[in-house]
């Protein structure tokens, strides 16, 4: 059975993130090129390192990197993924390197001042 470009876009839609968003792609810090599924699992897990000078917060703005969660590609940011086709987030907003699937909470905000 062959699968639409409609379908394959919409082809996980909710179904992965973590317990922060909802989204179909992880990002790479640039501040350790480490991969993680969003800023805030980065910041948590980087804030416990036993090292005090290892601990840091990642800027999201400077991210430019992202791996499609479907497919496991790694490429610049942007909204669909280039090997699979996939939206890797219903909301996306490039200024901010955010990308959400569950835009109910999306509604309530405006680009990169709260999310």
């Amino acid at each position: 059975m062959e699968v639409s470009a409609d379908d394959r876009f919409d082809f996980g839609k909710m179904g992965y993130g973590c317990k922060h968003y909802r989204r179909r792609c992880k990002i790479r810090a640039p501040c350790c090129n480490e991969i993680y599924p969003c800023r805030h699992c980065h910041n948590e897990a980087t804030s416990v390192m036993t090292r005090p000078f290892d601990r840091h917060e990642l800027n999201r703005f400077d991210v430019k990197q992202v791996v499609c969660a479907v497919c496991d590609t790694e490429q610049p940011v942007a909204r669909v993924c280039t090997n699979c086709g996939v939206n890797m987030g219903e909301y996306f907003c490039e200024i901010c390197k955010f990308y959400d699937d569950d835009v109910n909470i999306m509604i309530l905000s405006s680009c990169f001042f709260i999310h």
